[in-house]
């Protein structure tokens, strides 16, 4: 039987688990760097309406170096998301003689992006809280 696990913290393992003889081979998968950031960036937003003024660059330099792929991912989604919250009336959306179209203002602009950084280095805060209680 061969088993393959994953996780990103190892901290939290128990020993038991890590004992010889039940996971023999541990694979350290480094987080990307700033290059590689950029370009998965670049991947996750290539086919969203991105401000032509929008420097990805520059904002991956900025936000988001030392993520991960899912938290770069993440931070792109979140961006759209905020696009349409800020261009969108919700309560018109659930009238039935609204019909959702997206227009130009749903162009991603930078402030999006930032948004949804902040909100990815809050979330980073209270990981690293919540792991330093349990050292307690």
């Amino acid at each position: 039987m061969c088993a393959i696990a994953s996780t990103n913290r190892i901290d939290m393992i128990d020993e038991a688990i890590k004992r010889p003889g039940r996971f023999d081979y541990v694979i350290e998968i480094q987080r990307p760097s700033p290059e590689g950031c950029k370009a998965i960036f670049r991947i996750h937003t290539e086919k969203m309406p991105v401000d032509k003024h929008f420097n990805k660059d520059v904002f991956v330099d900025k936000y988001l170096v030392g993520s991960s792929g899912a938290e770069i991912a993440f931070v792109a989604s979140e961006a759209a998301y905020n696009s349409i919250r800020r261009t969108v009336n919700i309560k018109e959306l659930f009238d039935e003689k609204c019909d959702f179209v997206i227009s130009k203002e749903n162009i991603l602009i930078e402030e999006d992006f930032i948004k949804a950084a902040k909100l990815l280095k809050d979330s980073r805060q209270r990981a690293d809280t919540a792991k330093w209680r349990n050292i307690k």
